[in-house]
């Protein structure tokens, strides 16, 4: 178009200042389109780049609410956020410029589940520690497993003295802290309710003995205490009949009898001591009572200094003496 003196209008002149331009330059059209493309590339790597934030996070809340029953942390402290700064968070102290984003390391994440771990363990050992004591350094756990008190250890084991099927088991061991010996008769055993019928749980029982009470040799005192518990009999020593006769047991020969001294508390008129050698070897006894309601308490002469009746009868008033009894 020109102006009215037939020139050509300004933009036009100002066009055809600059010519024809480089060639093979994308039109407007292209360059719009090649622009959204790129666009459309950031916001997918942007998409990524957070959906693998927030699967690491979710990854490691997952675990860690397991391992504790749902409250992540570690050792009272807690796990970071996005928001902060993992080190910062693990250690306690605050980060000073927080970062959108921020995740665990590899390192840092084996460190929190091994302390976390840690914690677990130190949980779960005192709750077996809290089933075992001084007299009782060894007991059957909630499971099963045989737990024992720190700084006491398992010597000897006698599997299943009172022929118990599973779920049930019992188990005779010798225990020591090194200065100290304990015979004990382990029991897990099916529970019932206020009418004796099973209520479907189990607990642990356990007798324990210092050696040398009324047993020289553990397989006789543990014999003894299976017999106590309702488990299979041995063969007895000595017997009582009706008419208050004494007789030998199985394979043993009564050797001598004398009649037992008042013991306040204890004995009463009547009682006897008898003499009783078996397969080489003697024994005391004390009977309390008389016909077959008699009560018959076993020594073996071995844990006497000699074997005789006056070192019977000490026996027998050091253990009343100590509260323990023969039993």
């Amino acid at each position: 178009m020109r102006d009215g003196d037939g020139n050509l209008q300004l933009a036009q002149l100002l066009d055809n200042s600059f010519g024809a331009g480089p060639d093979s330059l994308p039109s407007p059209a292209e360059r719009l389109s090649e622009g959204r493309a790129a666009l459309r590339r950031r916001q997918r790597a942007g998409l990524v780049g957070t959906t693998v934030a927030v699967v690491a996070v979710v990854g490691l809340g997952a675990a860690l609410s397991g391992a504790v029953g749902g409250h992540a942390d570690v050792d009272g402290q807690p796990l970071p956020l996005l928001t902060s700064s993992p080190s910062a968070a693990l250690s306690g102290t605050p980060s000073a410029e927080p970062s959108e984003g921020a995740t665990l390391t590899t390192s840092e994440l084996q460190a929190a589940l091994e302390r976390l771990s840690q914690k677990a363990e130190r949980q779960a050992h005192r709750a077996e520690q809290a089933f075992v004591s001084e007299e009782f350094p060894a007991s059957f756990y909630i499971d099963g497993r045989v737990v024992v008190k720190d700084g006491w250890r398992i010597t000897r084991r006698v599997e299943e003295p009172m022929g118990f099927r599973p779920p049930e088991a019992s188990l005779g061991v010798v225990v020591t802290d090194g200065a100290r010996t304990r015979w004990m008769l382990l029991t897990l055993e099916n529970q019932v309710d206020g009418d004796g019928k099973p209520n479907g749980s189990q607990g642990p029982t356990a007798a324990a003995d210092d050696p040398g009470k009324g047993y020289s040799r553990f397989e006789d005192w543990l014999a003894s205490m299976v017999e106590l518990n309702g488990g299979p009999r041995t063969p007895v020593l000595l017997t009582v009949d009706a008419a208050d006769g004494l007789q030998a047991g199985p394979g043993a020969v009564l050797v001598e009898t004398r009649a037992a001294p008042l013991i306040d508390g204890y004995t009463t008129a009547g009682d006897r001591m008898v003499e009783v050698q078996r397969e080489g070897r003697t024994w005391f006894v004390l009977v309390r009572g008389h016909g077959r309601d008699a009560d018959l308490l076993p020594v073996d002469a071995e844990v006497l200094p000699e074997p005789t009746f006056a070192a019977f009868l000490d026996h027998v008033r050091s253990r009343l003496a100590s509260g323990e009894g023969l039993r």
